[in-house]
């Protein structure tokens, strides 16, 4: 019998802010400014794994707050 690997489509906060190198906080604050489409089942908050895809793709918060308060980005 063949062995399937199945890899999770929503992810909790704290492992997509892991996956992203970045805190749950900073997700939830993406998540209110609409930079970031999450999900809520009961009391969760979840990010679709093509949302994790799509960060990554459009480089979205990559710019530090001294970048951000002086108008630069990298």
């Amino acid at each position: 019998m063949q062995q399937v690997t199945v890899e999770p489509r929503l992810l909790r906060l704290e492992q997509a802010g892991a996956a992203l190198g970045v805190s749950h906080w900073t997700l939830r604050l993406w998540a209110k400014q609409g930079k970031l489409r999450t999900v809520r089942l009961g009391n969760l908050r979840l990010v679709p794994a093509e949302e994790l895809d799509r960060i990554v793709q459009q480089g979205i918060g990559r710019t530090t707050r001294r970048e951000q308060k002086h108008g630069r980005t990298v």
